[in-house]
This record gives C-alpha cells, sequence and structure tokens, in this order.
C-alpha cells in the first residue's frame, strides 16, 4: 500500500496518467497535471507481458519508485491483466479517489478477479464511491468467498453470526463458512511453513555454494603460490 509519505506524488502521477476524474483532483494533483513531461508513459525497454510490467511495477514499489511503478501498472491494467487493475484500486482506495477506485475494483471483478470482487464488496457495504447496497455488497463478498478469498469468507460468518449485509441471522450458515474458513487458514498457515522451509533451503545452499566456492579460490590460489614457488626455485637452480 501506498503510504502516507507518496500519498500526494501518487495522486500527482495518477492525474497525468489519466486515472482520476479530473473534477475530483485537488491543487497538488492539478499543478502535477501541468507538467505531463515528468511521467514518461511508455518506456521503450517495457516487457510486452502484462504480468511481467505487474512484477516490475511491484518491485519499483516496494524501492519507493513510485512513478516508475504506476506507469507500469497503468500499462498492464490497460492490457486487460485484472492483478494491475486491482492494485489501482487499492492505491485509488486509500487516496480517497473512491469512485475512480471503484471502477478499477468493478473492471477486474466483472470478468472473475477475486481481489476485485472483495474490493468492489467493500466499497458497496460502505457507501464509498459508489451508492451504499448491502444486497450487491454480500453478492461480491459471497462471490469472493466462493473462490476461496479468506477475507471475506470472514465477513460471510460475522453476516450470518449477527444479521448483516441483509442477511438473517443463521449460525447453520455461519458455522458452514467458520469450517471453510479454518481449513483455508490451516492450508494457508502449511504452505506458509513449506515457504519458509524453501526460502532456508536457498539460503543454505548458496551460503554452502560459497563456502565451496571461497575454498576453490583458496586452493587455486595456493597452487598458484605453490607453482611461482617452484618457478623461482628452478629459476635460482638455473643461475
Amino acid at each position: 500500500m501506498v503510504s502516507a509519505k507518496y500519498k500526494v506524488l501518487f495522486l500527482s502521477y495518477a492525474a497525468v496518467l489519466g486515472l482520476m476524474s479530473s473534477a475530483m483532483a485537488d491543487e497538488p494533483v492539478k499543478a502535477a497535471a501541468n507538467e505531463p513531461e515528468k511521467v514518461v508513459v511508455e518506456g521503450a525497454d517495457d516487457p510486452e507481458d502484462p504480468a511481467e510490467l505487474f512484477a516490475l511495477a511491484e518491485k519499483e514499489m516496494a524501492r519507493q519508485g513510485l512513478k516508475e511503478a504506476l506507469r507500469l501498472l497503468v500499462k498492464a491494467a490497460n492490457e486487460n491483466y485484472t492483478p494491475a487493475q486491482v492494485r489501482l484500486g487499492e492505491y485509488l482506495d486509500y487516496s480517497e479517489y473512491d469512485e475512480d477506485a471503484v471502477g478499477w475494483f468493478m473492471t477486474a471483478a466483472f470478468q472473475g478477479n477475486t481481489k476485485g470482487a472483495f474490493g468492489l464488496a467493500k466499497m458497496y457495504a460502505e457507501g464509498e464511491g459508489v451508492e451504499k447496497n448491502e444486497a450487491k455488497a454480500f453478492f461480491w463478498f459471497k462471490f469472493a468467498a466462493d473462490k476461496d478469498h479468506i477475507g471475506a469468507i470472514q465477513v460471510l460468518v460475522n453476516a450470518y453470526k449477527i444479521g448483516r449485509l441483509g442477511q438473517e441471522v443463521n449460525l447453520q450458515q455461519a458455522k458452514l463458512w467458520e469450517g471453510k474458513l479454518s481449513a483455508l487458514e490451516a492450508a494457508k498457515l502449511r504452505e506458509d511453513l513449506k515457504e519458509k522451509e524453501e526460502v532456508k533451503q536457498r539460503i543454505k545452499e548458496k551460503k554452502l555454494k560459497e563456502i565451496n566456492e571461497m575454498k576453490a579460490n583458496a586452493a587455486e590460489r595456493q597452487r598458484f603460490l605453490e607453482e611461482k614457488a617452484l618457478e623461482r626455485a628452478a629459476d635460482k637452480d638455473a643461475q
């Protein structure tokens, strides 16, 4: 998620790239929008695969390369790559450009993207960027839950337990979804542990490789020194 420190920058770049409704742009955004040369829309070395564009954008964001990250995200999203559309929705939602966030979430959700559905459901549930509609919120939460989205399942459990999102209290349904939630959380925990072990193994193998290379280099250096010593002894004997 974009930190508060980069919020104005994000809004500025978003305005230049046409991500937001012009009527909603505040003064810092309007100022940046008058200098479009600050954001290069095309990159000569950009990969063609939108998944690669998205991966590069995530790396740029991780190192706070906001301008480049946003450019890559927009390009991937415009090529109909739903993970990029969802990420833009998340950034715009955080930046309080809710109507534009809804647009990106909706674009992804209608293509079956689970995270897009969850994002859209939250916007309907909270009435952000769209008129509050519990029925539509429930529909999209259920859509995401059916695809094993843990956050959406948690929402359904609470909805059935206390009667939210237009649902009657239904403890049987709550129990069913709780069972699914427990199974998914257990599977996620196993997957996380497996991933940690794989990371540890890769680190171990890397260190072992480095040690072996150091030993090999030391042995090579020793052979070199011994050869040089023999050459000097031979030169001395020849004299």
